[in-house]
């Protein structure tokens, strides 16, 4: 080492002779000079050009460093023949030890990325001294080395990332270190992005993290010609110098001349970035300009260099040089690798111009977002073709990035181009630049050229193949071993070597060990192969064809298709937190199938050979049906193009920082996201095409790296469906509100003027405690959220605010009585308080999944593997945070599924199924306020995938035709729990046919292919309002370790593992209130506790159950006679988070226990309360006055409930005018003090109340209206045995519109058809209806019912004014119609409902117990069994037919029909039969 160091130092000195040399050397001079001179004499003597010149020249004294310089300038840079023959790297740090790897797969980067080999790889001195078969001879000459046995893992070269702006653009970014681009003009090549390098930059690490060991450090965009450019390795040396990191650097930096030219490297941009100093003509002109002046000074320096070398020295003078210009000139010498920043193909054919006008090479282009649409373009650029340097999915942000395509890496590849992947580190973290070559593989680009683009396609371009990029002898130790194929998603480094020295795992700084794991769960081979992708090459062409643009917008497709092959079908269930298994296959041979018809599923199962007809048939190839997505965080559907302020919003008024316009009479200038939202945005229809159905999108927008501050009041989130294409097609608003938000943080540090934290908060605060008028936008939304109406979502990143709005949280919840629905957006220091956070009952977004340090607010970061062993989504989920992910930026929306596989991946198996199942279907909804059932035409969206499941990378998020080569490995573990959910089938969802309507379907064509959007729509019966447990039959639990016991006790060992008690069946030896206390003593978990079947249940069960089940979420006590106030009352004042309750038949009940559930149980979603002879008024009201999240309430059959129970229409203006004159008499005096009660004057409304059933109360037609003028949006309304009740309160009703769907009326008996036709035009979504007993009814009403075009259930039970004519329009009109009650409606022939059962055919169930018609001989064998308690005459007239039944009961009839036309036909008498003979005799 010491003989090659004094060699470079001894060249050195031969290149820079002093005046002062020794002698000798002053000798050897003289004579070269006397030679030289004697050269120049008979040259110029023989010249024709130069006889005018004297005889003898005046050679200088440094004539031959002059000539050494001038001959170097022709030298090409490149390795010397001596840097093939190294022993020792120049980055060698002594003391390290060598490395041997034995038993691994090394991609080598050679051969177009094809050379893999099985071996071992050798590495010392900082050098890779053998790749492949080592002999033995070097391992016996290494002194020491560290042995790893890989495994048979994958081992890369370190990966160069060509595109970064690491250390000039810090993390976190501060004022003080943002060094990236220059104002001082569009011309800058003597600027140097060293100059600005800060090695304190905590990126490095991250990036090491991610197995980028190489990168370039490029000057920002700004400018035309931005500076000069270099590779550094991210390693922080012991000289910790920002020179030091530099690979290879070149003699203008260090003043060294080495013994070969290193190259140099030059930032140069055009397009948008620009606008500063001009338009796009303005910055050629400068660029041409420059180089115009370089160009002269290179022609001066060749005329210079030609004079000497001729040996006309005298009058040469000095070298012609500027320290201005000189790094152009080497670019016209061909010695600069030139990364040029271009878009557009305007810009790309002034630079392949320019670069053909003053003749050098332009190395790489950057971005380039249409270079694959103009690649012939890019071959006439002088030097030859770059490469082309992009993102792989980053597109649109701007209108130069708009035609930008996942399908570009492969169009260029197939052009012969070189395709690199970069990261433009920070605009993507530097650390997942491997995740660019993934999607890019995703997108069908050749695995071999996908790991070339991030390794020796980068490192050929930046002229370092030499020493980075490959793995082979003599080049740099720079090694990866990964925990997986480097292409399959997620995969992480295991060990980093940089220089030969190890980096990850981080050597640590204490003695004791770091211990972090990577790749748990990784073990199998199909971890190892490189993953199958789809078959993109319709969509390619397309894109092509339709120059980068091609149509996104989906094509419905309304005829009958079959899918066949078919895995599983799952769908969400909010109130269950995950997804439920609609269709199961046992396995690979029994795949189920599903037949869409007019939009909806009419059948899901084993074999749906029933439904005959033709079909378009779509083979799932054992893909499954899932819940599509949900996005949130990004501006979605808020903007077309970020950068563009034309094709967005525009920038709202900020409250904070400039006054609000008086138009507004609005402090706080509260916007409603729906107001700006726009459909059809080419981000919005990719997402959808992923598979990302839903998105919620808000004005908040999180500052960025261009100086974009946050606005601390950010106004009203929307939730809107992804694809379809404006704001009123039905299903486009999911929600138009769904959560208010703020954002909370430091101040931007490219911002000079910001709010303090302190003012924010303290504006929060006054907010929320109610200090503005809630007649104003600001107050009443603020109101609402400190009341936990509506979700609370601040934009917070850093810890220590954090805890200052928990602190908020609890003063404002103390001071109003509330329970704030909190939820932190951003939230990368979360994992701080996750323990606080979880006791506070605050959600958390991590915005973004992947976190990285931006910002000093984002600092403290969970970086997670292999740094490590936590991630923030672990930490927080271990504490009991409800926790979904974000995206920051619309483009990133489409790529959910992965951001969600990757999370659950880097958990090394801690995230159980059930958080599985929450995380990627149902927080995020829950968290933003997101409600189901809000509307019966909000349609929740399943995606059908092929060949797999939403979590496998080989996938397409739709159906495709004709697609090849998709057959790749099974689903990994983690994700094949995801696809095929092991949650627990129902029993019937193990039928082969399905009720029709129980989901809908909406399907689209796209090019290439097909979309199968799914949509659950929940059907509105009786069972359903009696049903409260999403059971299954065998117990099973979303939860690993969590369980279900039904009818039965737990056992010992079940006792802190039982989640869920169910007793409904009264089983023997019964089980006594005793043994129950002793249960519940030893259960501490219990979240729904169901007691219906253990009648002898005592208050004293319900104190030791209140005591211990602190996280009780529902109870059904229904039936518990002995239960009273006492029992209640205990649960209410534990404050458990009950969601739902049901006392029904607890008869002891009276008003103080139902008024502290109302005051006290603010989550309380569900109540049911019927059968209480003692309930009365007075609590009635606190329910309605304080249980505002309610969706089903039930007060059937209490006795004592009146009008006064009720919300009163009555105002308050009113009121004080009561008595006064003109006004109508007084009402009777009131008879009781229930009766004085003033009229339930309330501010609010119910907006979420959905189930109202007020069966047999003694109402009138005045609470009807105030009931419908306060739920404005209920579904189902029971009012059975309401006999006080009118058309007046139908015409309340048929306010409800579209929201209402199921409505009974039995027994009121005082409607007519007038109000029933008023109300059926009104409602025309109805699907369920019961006016049994409504003796006035006509055929007029029946009419009205059959146009309901999703009427399913009809009852009309004595309804005895019904003729044929009535049944004949139900069979022509009433197309989904699945239950019929017609029992005593005796004017009805069996002719008319012949008819009705052919035209009808989807008809399940039909009661016609005492029709005359009915007792038809032969018509009763296909009736039910009547019940035992009937009597001999009931019998006689029972008629109910279900099922099968109802098909053999047309069938009959059908073969009687045929009988009577035979024997007109004959002319002889027909004579009815009771089998199924069809002679006639």
């Amino acid at each position: 080492m010491a003989d090659d160091t004094h060699d470079f130092k001894r060249s050195r000195a031969t290149f820079r002779m002093p005046l002062r040399a020794s002698m000798s050397n002053a000798l050897v001079v003289l004579t070269l000079t006397s030679i030289l001179m004697i050269w120049a004499s008979t040259t110029t003597f023989n010249s024709p050009h130069l006889r005018a010149a004297p005889a003898i020249q005046s050679v200088p004294i440094n004539a031959q460093e002059i000539l050494s310089h001038c001959s170097s300038l022709r030298t090409a840079p490149g390795p010397s023949q001596a840097f093939h023959s190294r022993e020792v790297s120049d980055r060698y740090e002594a003391g390290t030890n060598a490395t041997f790897i034995k038993n691994a797969v090394i991609f080598t980067g050679g051969k177009n990325g094809n050379e893999v080999i099985h071996g071992s790889i050798l590495m010392d001195k900082g050098i890779v001294k053998s790749v492949g078969e080592v002999p033995d001879h070097l391992l016996e000459e290494v002194m020491r080395a560290t042995v790893v046995d890989a495994k048979g893992a994958w081992v890369t070269p370190g990966l160069v990332d060509l595109h970064t702006h690491l250390g000039v653009l810090s993390a976190p970014v501060l004022s003080g270190a943002y060094d990236l681009s220059s104002v001082h003009g569009p011309i800058l090549p003597w600027l140097r992005s060293i100059d600005g390098f800060n090695t304190h930059d905590e990126s490095f690490q991250l990036s090491i993290a991610g197995g980028v060991t190489s990168a370039q450090v490029l000057p920002g965009s700004e400018n035309a010609i931005g500076g000069q450019a270099f590779m550094i390795k991210l390693r922080k040396t012991k000289e910790g110098s920002p020179t030091s990191m530099i690979v290879d650097p070149p003699h203008t930096l260090t003043g060294n001349n080495s013994d070969y030219n290193h190259w140099r490297h030059l930032k140069q941009a055009c397009g948008e970035n620009l606008r500063r100093y001009g338009t796009r003509p303005d910055s050629m002109w400068a660029v041409r300009f420059a180089y115009n002046e370089a160009r002269k000074i290179k022609l001066a320096q060749d005329a210079y260099c030609a004079k000497a070398e001729a040996g006309v020295w005298d009058g040469l003078g000095q070298f012609p040089e500027s320290l201005q210009w000189e790094a152009l000139v080497d670019v016209l010498r061909g010695r600069v690798k030139i990364s040029n920043h271009c878009y557009e193909a305007v810009d790309l054919d002034n630079i392949v111009r320019l670069s053909n006008e003053f003749k050098f090479p332009i190395a790489s282009f950057h971005h380039a977002s249409e270079a694959w649409l103009v690649p012939e373009l890019l071959k006439k650029t002088w030097g030859g073709t770059p490469g082309i340097a992009m993102f792989a999915t980053n597109h649109r942000y701007k209108r130069e990035a708009y035609r930008g395509s996942e399908f570009a890496p492969r169009v260029l590849a197939d052009e012969g181009i070189p395709v690199v992947m970069k990261s433009d580190h920070p605009v993507i973290n530097s650390r997942y630049l491997l995740y660019e070559a993934q999607q890019a593989h995703y997108f069908s680009l050749p695995a071999n050229l996908s790991l070339a683009s991030v390794t020796s396609t980068p490192a050929t371009i930046a002229g370092l193949s030499h020493r980075i990029g490959f793995l082979r002898e003599g080049a740099d130790a720079d090694v990866v071993i990964w925990d997986s194929h480097p292409l399959q998603l997620g995969a992480t480094p295991v060990k980093v070597w940089i220089d030969g020295i190890l980096q990850i795992p981080v050597p640590s700084k204490t003695d004791e060990p770091n211990n972090i794991e990577v790749g748990k769960g990784k073990e199998d081979n199909e971890w190892k192969a490189v993953p199958s992708v789809p078959n993109w090459d319709k969509e390619r062409k397309k894109a092509i064809e339709w120059d980068g643009l091609p149509p996104l917008q989906s094509n419905p497709i309304k005829s009958r298709v079959r899918f066949s092959n078919v895995k599983a079908v799952l769908r969400r269930d909010l109130k269950g937190g995950g997804v439920n298994a609609q269709f199961n296959a046992a396995s690979d041979s029994e795949l189920g199938e599903i037949i869409v018809e007019n939009g909806q599923i009419v059948c899901v199962g084993l074999s749906c050979s029933t439904f005959t007809g033709s079909a378009k048939v779509i083979d799932l190839q054992g893909g499954s049906i899932s819940p599509g997505f949900m996005t949130y965080g990004s501006p979605l559907g808020m903007e077309e193009m970020a950068g563009e302020p034309s094709t967005g919003d525009g920038i709202p008024y900020d409250a904070f920082a400039r006054n609000v316009p008086s138009i507004l009479d609005d402090s706080g200038a509260i916007v409603r996201a729906m107001d700006a939202l726009m459909f059809g945005t080419r981000d919005a229809l990719t997402a959808y095409r992923s598979g990302i159905t839903l998105a919620t999108s808000s004005l908040s927008k999180a500052y960025y790296l261009d100086g974009t501050a946050g606005r601390i009041i950010s106004g009203l989130s929307v939730t809107f469906s992804t694809g379809l294409s404006h704001a009123l097609e039905r299903g486009a608003i999911v929600q138009d509100i769904a959560a208010l938000h703020v954002h909370i943080g430091r101040p931007h540090p490219l911002i000079v003027d910001g709010v303090s934290v302190s003012t924010q908060i303290a504006a929060l605060r006054r907010l929320l405690f109610g200090w503005e008028t809630q007649d104003k936008e600001t107050g009443y939304w603020f109101r609402q959220a400190a009341e936990g109406v509506v979700p609370l979502v601040i934009e917070v990143d850093n810890a220590d605010i954090m805890a200052s709005l928990l602190i908020v949280k609890v003063e404002v919840e103390d001071r109003i009585g509330s329970r704030m629905r909190m939820v932190f957006s951003g939230a990368a220091e979360a994992h701080l308080l996750a323990k606080e956070i979880g006791e506070a009952e605050v959600g958390v977004i991590l915005r973004q999944a992947r976190p990285f340090p931006t910002s000093w607010d984002q600092r403290r970061i969970l970086p997670g593997p292999p740094l490590t062993n936590d991630t923030a989504l672990v930490k927080l989920l271990h504490h009991g945070v409800t926790v979904a992910l974000g995206v920051r930026e619309s483009w990133e929306a489409r790529n959910a599924r992965f951001d969600i596989q990757w999370a659950i991946l880097e958990s090394n198996g801690r995230i159980s199924e059930r958080e599985m199942h929450a995380l990627a279907y149902t927080n995020l909804p829950k968290l933003l306020g997101v409600r189901e059932d809000d509307d019966k035409h909000i349609e929740w969206d399943l995606v059908a995938y092929e060949g797999g499941g939403a979590f496998d990378l080989a996938r397409h998020g739709f159906q495709q035709e004709n697609q090849a080569d998709k057959s790749g490995p099974h689903l990994k573990k983690a994700m094949r729990d995801m696809d095929r959910s092991s949650c627990g089938v129902r029993e019937d969802a193990k039928m082969e046919r399905r009720t029709a309507g129980v989901t809908g379907m909406r399907l689209s064509e796209s090019e290439g292919g097909w979309r199968a959007v799914c949509n659950q729509l929940y059907t509105h019966s009786i069972a359903m309002y009696t049903e409260h447990l999403n059971t299954t039959d065998d117990g099973s639990s979303f939860h690993e370790d969590m369980i279900k016991v039904i009818d039965r006790l737990p056992t010992q060992e079940e006792y802190r593992r039982v989640k869920q008690l169910v007793l409904q069946k009264q089983n023997e030896p019964r089980i006594t209130d005793d043994q129950l206390a002793l249960s519940f003593d030893e259960c501490p978990h219990l979240e729904t506790v169901v007691l219906s079947g253990v009648p002898d249940v005592t208050d004293r069960t319900l104190v030791v159950l209140a005591k211990r089940a602190l996280n009780l979420q529902g109870v059904d006590l229904s039936g518990c006679d002995q239960v009273t106030d006492i029992g209640v009352l205990e649960l209410t004042a534990k404050s458990l988070p009950l969601q739902w309750i049901q006392l029904n038949g607890v008869i002891g009940l009276t008003d103080p226990s139902v008024s502290a559930i109302a005051k006290t149980c603010s989550r309380l979603a569900e109540l049911e309360l019927c059968d209480l002879p003692l309930l009365t008024s007075l609590s009635v009201r606190d329910v309605w006055s304080f249980s505002r999240k309610l969706r089903t309430l039930r007060f059937a059959r209490c006795p004592l409930l009146t009008d006064k129970s009720f919300p009163s229409t009555l105002g308050p203006e009113l009121l004080e005018e009561e008595g006064a004159p003109g006004e109508k008499p007084l009402p009777p005096r009131p008879v009781t003090w229930l009766d004085q009660l003033p009229p339930l004057i309330l501010r609010h409304t119910a907006v979420n109340l959905r189930m109202l059933d007020l069966t047999s109360c003694r109402i009138t037609d005045d609470a009807i209206e105030g009931i419908i003028a306060h739920a404005p949006k209920i579904q189902s309304l029971i009012l059975s045995g309401c006999t006080m009740l009118t058309n007046r309160a139908l015409k309340s009703i048929s306010k409800l519109g579209e929201h209402l769907d199921v409505l009974m009326l039995a027994h009121v008996s005082s409607i007519t058809d007038g109000a029933i036709v008023k109300l059926a035009r009104a409602c025309w979504n109805l699907r369920c209806v019961d006016v049994a007993f409504c003796r006035n009814l006509t055929d007029m009403s029946v009419f009205e019912f059959a146009s309901l075009k999703g009427l399913r259930r009809l009852s009309l039970v004595r309804v005895q004014k019904l003729t044929d004519i009535a049944i004949f329009a139900l069979a022509e009109h009433a197309a989904c119609l699945e239950r019929l009650h017609l029992s005593y409606c005796d004017r009805l022939s069996l002719d008319a409902v012949h008819k009705l059962l052919k035209k009808r055919r989807g008809l399940l169930h039909l009661t016609a117990t005492g029709v005359p018609s009915f007792r038809r001989k032969g018509v009763d064998r296909f009736s039910e069994h009547p019940p035992e308690s009937y009597d001999d005459t009931q019998r006689a007239a029972f008629r109910v037919f279900s099922g099968d039944k109802v098909t053999a009961l047309r069938r009959f009839l059908d073969k009687e029909d045929q009988r009577r036309r035979d024997a007109e036909a004959q002319n002889i008498p027909f004579v009815a039969r009771s089998d199924d003979k069809v002679d006639l005799y």
